[in-house]
């Protein structure tokens, strides 16, 4: 794998513990290059963080649970 998403944003995404091995890391906006490899930004990112309401926001990556 030459290209790998930025661990941070992993860390802290609704799919953390999904396996993204599907995804097309090297179609992804790079964001820096680290022991050549390429930090990207994943563009399925979807924040765990919950809302002012107490409620998780709304998931966008399809078929997603």
């Amino acid at each position: 794998m030459t290209h790998q998403p930025k661990g941070s944003l992993c860390m802290h995404c609704r799919y953390a513990v999904s396996d993204c091995s599907h995804l097309s890391f090297a179609d992804m906006p790079a964001l820096s290059q680290h022991q050549g490899r390429v930090i990207v930004r994943c563009t399925e990112f979807v924040s765990n963080a919950v809302d002012g309401f107490g409620k998780r926001s709304a998931h966008r990556r399809a078929g997603g649970a």
